[in-house]
């Protein structure tokens, strides 16, 4: 009998139990091993919904092939594969504002401190600062890049025309081929 390649619910039991180790040890080596949990059972989570929702896509693809009109449940899959984890990030952050108070403390520090800095001491202090802000930036930007990328997928999908419907079968035929999307 062949061994069952693990899926969500398996992901996520070692996620929890990767967390629960780096929440007892702190240590760097276990926060990389959560990551690499989270990474996987966010794959399992795409791969999942994909499997579920193949045949409809399918469907979908064959009706931008004809240029056949589309219905709102075609429009909700469609959605569903190109933006549906962006709109779910999206929705479950609640912190923006917290990140853009933090960023604003950051730099009225950097601002205050840096031209100040004249020796080592200063300068190491002003570029702790800098990697504090390095760190949050990409949180926001992530952020950022997922509401863009509904509005560009709002914007271009407002009028299915034969270049759009194009476009959008060969995003739902790459990722039906791609194992990272």
């Amino acid at each position: 009998m062949a061994e069952k390649t693990p899926g969500s619910k398996e992901f996520a039991a070692a996620a929890l139990e990767a967390y629960n180790k780096f929440a007892a040890t702190k240590g760097a080596d276990s926060l990389r091993k959560l990551f690499d949990s989270l990474f996987n059972l966010n794959a399992a989570l795409r791969e999942e919904v994909q499997k579920s929702t193949l045949e409809p896509v399918k469907i979908i693809i064959s009706k931008l092939e004809k240029n056949t009109p589309l219905t709102p449940d075609d429009m909700q899959f469609i959605r569903l594969w190109l933006v549906g984890d962006a709109e779910a990030y999206a929705a479950r952050e609640n912190d923006f504002s917290g990140w853009i108070t933090e960023l604003t403390r950051l730099m009225t520090t950097i601002a205050q401190t840096a031209p100040q800095a004249t020796d080592v001491r200063a300068n190491m202090a002003v570029q702790g600062t800098v990697t504090d802000a390095l760190g949050l930036i990409p949180n926001m930007q992530k952020f950022m890049e997922a509401l863009d990328r509904v509005k560009r997928f709002e914007n271009s999908t407002r009028t299915m025309d034969a270049g759009t419907m194009l476009a959008v079968k060969n995003l739902l035929e790459g990722k039906i081929k791609s194992t990272n999307d």
